[in-house]
């Protein structure tokens, strides 16, 4: 039944923010609201990291390209940046791997400008 899968669907959609909710409030030592990168860097070195990614089903590579994926440029990671970002890399690293190949491929389209305009 369409009705019930969509409420499943909303179920877990729900329990899957409260644990990221859940790890981020443990992320934000200062508990301001927000995680900076020194507050990042201290979780990424506990062990209890790995747990709580393969918890919510999170891929990362690298903790500064993770950190700035999930922030929006201000240098803080808010809890609705959070949950996003958590979202779009649940089940795998494709949305970081996007990312960073977007990324690569605007500093990479800058250089070709600023050789041209030489």
């Amino acid at each position: 039944d369409e009705e019930l899968a969509f409420k499943q669907k909303e179920k877990e959609i729900q329990a899957y923010t409260r644990k990221v909710k859940k790890l981020f409030l443990a992320m934000d030592a200062s508990g301001d609201g927000n995680i900076n990168l020194q507050e990042f860097s201290k979780l990424v070195e506990s062990p209890k990291l790995k747990f709580w990614m393969d918890q919510l089903e999170l891929e990362y590579f690298d903790l500064l390209s993770l950190f700035e994926f999930l922030d929006n440029g201000d240098g803080e990671i808010t809890l609705m940046e959070f949950i996003d970002g958590a979202s779009r890399l649940r089940g795998g690293a494709k949305a970081l791997d996007v990312w960073r190949l977007e990324t690569k491929l605007e500093v990479l389209f800058e250089e070709v400008i600023n050789r041209l305009a030489l």
